[in-house]
């Protein structure tokens, strides 16, 4: 057999089933064989795997036993010539193993071979080729040297940016996104270090690679998409301790004792520097808003109440004192703010009516506070009123103002509040994306479709080519002399005379077909196309990459309908998990607003469970919930009131002091009925069910005790 695949996935599904489409294509007549080794991920990738994918060699963890773990399960069990490491967040063109191969046939010494690899918005990640983290390449890279002099021989190292990364190098480190290595080499040196659990395995298997004489190669002739950080969170706490004990652990197996602390304590400083950068941009990204708002509610509220009493309370000489200044009003806006927040106003992608509804559940509480409040601290209900509305007016002025100017797009694409779309594909595959993106619900703004080139005429073709072939010789010339060239008109006037007096349809019609894909950048440039989605039915990995790179910069959001799936996927940004638009149900106690309310669900439970416990949690409390220690541990989110057992297909859930199928089919362990119950939980989940199960499960222990 002449190549091994593996891929080790962890709640990556539709990214995963992408992969394995492409290594389809990328496979096509080379003798191979595909290993998934899934570590736990909870969620349908095994039974996608099985039902999409039967070829496909399947290892099912029980848990998460890391990345090098994973790898050497399949990596023992296959016996092919080569063996590539893939991460299952990767698209593959037609032509890049093929290539890669002949190139290692070509090259006897080399041991390892890494690729050329591009973000989700076609831009090159510098980690495609790096050096070894020596001391001093660290040193550079932590003080900023190698990001101001990136291109520097001495300071540029750690990404080797003086090395041209459209041209094939020996390098020293390979990424584990992409690892072709030889099965001699890898006998030689061992398999990953299992010690390594998520980073930094690649850098030690590299270093040992090279250290037993073989070369290790940057193989630049055919790139290859990487969804950077899918399957991992790139701010988070455990990345950064996982990163640095990855790092600390390569420093004293490779290095000198004195090497090994000097690397130790820049990784201290670096490390802790990116943590706290990390935990300031997390936090100023979730508090900006919230204090924006503060700010702007407390603002009204004092500037009302100076007018209230000026101007209404002003013939009965009332005169707020300073108690309602510094506490009262500020009380009033955190209650606000819990409004917001709890209506999921901060939430991406913004919506009006959940800062409206926001604020009315806030003032309904301050209205239900006001009646409990003695009778010297009951300002007037007037002024509650009067600051909802004012609040309403200036709030939603502010929430506009920001997503008018907020972004990362130009100011004319970032001020639309529906994305401008077009669609490249046969008119088939181009309805079947309208109909996903309708199911789905996700608004945008149709703007049209491309087609391959070599489409039959129609009868608007003759007045788009008019404009367009000019156009086009234009934007090229424009491109290849480096001069930022502004499509003409022209254009722009023919495209909507075409599209004028168009009746929104269901489906594409000739009226909606721009042109032909050689077209496709100046089309894109002349309509400001915010989204732009590829059909991968009509078009090759190869072509879609290629188009990727050549308008991530002026594209906003590039996506992919990969070919014979429902599902359409994306990536913009290395930080930020991709965007997938799916026709499958979503499991609503994953979405961010349902555990949210799950968590306050909890927490007012809890709370008043503790504060009656003296009374009725003696002989009335099921008796998972006699338990004031189980009780605070909700309170610190460490268990949930209602859960179940993880289970395998079924996101895996904080423990519950209650299950919610005790009783049924078995209590815990794992039956037909069980799991039934535990997907329509996770599918349908509302408080409601919390409550429902809740008043069962005490009604059942008050019955147990009179009886």
């Amino acid at each position: 057999m002449k190549l091994s695949v593996v891929l080790v996935n962890y709640k990556v599904p539709l990214f995963l089933h992408q992969a394995l489409l492409s290594l389809r294509r990328a496979l096509h007549g080379i003798d191979a064989e595909v290993w998934v080794v899934d570590n736990a991920s909870g969620d349908n990738s095994i039974e996608r795997i099985n039902q999409y994918f039967p070829e496909v060699r399947l290892i099912a963890n029980p848990e998460n036993v890391g990345f090098s773990r994973a790898n050497n399960q399949a990596l023992r069990e296959s016996r092919a010539e080569y063996v590539l490491l893939l991460n299952p967040d990767t698209l593959l063109p037609e032509d890049s193993i093929h290539r890669s191969l002949q190139f290692m046939d070509q090259h006897q010494r080399a041991g390892g071979l890494g690729i050329r690899m591009l973000d989700g918005s076609g831009r090159f990640l510098p980690e495609s080729k790096r050096d070894l983290p020596t001391p001093l390449v660290a040193l550079w890279k932590l003080i900023g040297l190698s990001a101001l002099f990136p291109r520097s021989r001495q300071f540029g190292r750690y990404h080797l940016g003086y090395l041209s990364a459209q041209q094939n190098h020996p390098v020293h480190v390979l990424c584990g996104a992409f690892m072709l290595m030889r099965r001699t080499a890898l006998q030689e040196v061992g398999l990953l270090d299992e010690r390594y659990f998520m980073y930094g395995e690649d850098i030690d298997l590299s270093h040992r690679i090279r250290m037993a004489g073989y070369e290790n190669w940057y193989f630049s002739e055919t790139p290859i998409l990487h969804y950077k950080g899918e399957s991992t969170q790139k701010q988070s706490m455990r990345y950064v301790r996982l990163f640095y004990q990855a790092m600390a652990l390569f420093a004293r197996q490779h290095f000198s004792p004195q090497g090994a602390r000097l690397l130790g304590w820049l990784l201290y400083i670096g490390i802790g520097i990116r943590a706290l950068a990390a935990l300031l941009r997390r936090w100023s990204r979730r508090a900006l808003h919230p204090a924006l708002d503060a700010a702007l509610l407390y603002a009204v509220m004092y500037g009302l109440t100076h007018w209230w009493q000026t101007f209404i309370k002003a013939d009965e000489g009332v005169v707020y004192p300073p108690l309602f200044i510094q506490w009262i009003l500020p009380s009033y806006v955190l209650i606000w703010i819990s409004g917001l927040y709890l209506s999921g106003t901060y939430e991406r992608p913004y919506h009006s009516g959940r800062l409206v509804g926001g604020l009315l559940a806030g003032s309904i509480a301050i209205a239900g506070l006001y009646a409990f409040l003695p009778v010297e601290l009951r300002f007037s209900r007037g002024l509650i009123i009067a600051g909802t509305v004012c609040n309403l007016l200036f709030a939603a002025g502010l929430h506009g103002a920001l997503e008018r100017f907020s972004g990362h797009t130009k100011l004319r694409r970032s001020s639309r509040s529906v994305p401008h779309l077009l669609i490249a594909g046969e008119k088939k595959s181009v309805d079947r994306a309208r109909d996903l993106l309708q199911t789905v619900g996700v608004p945008h703004h149709y703007l049209g479709y491309v087609t391959p080139t070599g489409r039959p005429a129609n009868p608007y073709e003759e007045i788009l080519q008019r404009h367009l072939n000019p156009t086009q010789q234009r934007y090229s010339d424009a491109s290849q002399q480096g001069r930022n060239e502004t499509i003409p008109q022209t254009f722009f006037d023919a495209s909507q005379h075409i599209r004028k007096d168009k009746t929104p349809q269901s489906h594409s019609t000739d009226r909606d077909w721009l042109g032909t894909d050689e077209l496709l950048s100046p089309i894109c440039h002349a309509l400001e196309s915010d989204e732009l989605i590829l059909c991968g039915d009509d078009y090759g990995n190869k072509q879609m990459i290629a188009w990727i790179e050549e308008l991530g910069g002026s594209v906003p959001s590039i996506k992919i309908l990969p070919e014979g799936t429902d599902f359409i996927m994306g990536s913009s940004s290395v930080d930020h998990p991709g965007t997938i638009y799916s026709t499958h149900p979503e499991m609503r106690i994953t979405r961010a607003d349902q555990q949210r309310k799950k968590r306050l669900f909890d927490l007012l439970l809890a709370l008043a469970l503790l504060i009656i416990w003296p009374l009725f949690g003696w002989w009335c409390y099921p008796q998972s919930l006699r338990s004031i220690p189980s009780l605070l541990r909700v309170l610190l989110g460490r268990l949930t009131l209602i859960s179940f057992p993880t289970t395998e297909y079924l996101p895996k859930m904080k423990t519950g002091l209650i299950t919610i199928d005790s009783g049924c089919g078995g209590g815990n362990a794992w039956a037909p009925v069980d799991f039934r119950l535990r997907s329509d939980y996770c599918h349908n989940y509302s408080i409601w069910l919390d409550l429902n199960r809740l008043q069962r499960e005490f009604g059942k222990a008050t019955f147990t005790f009179f009886k």
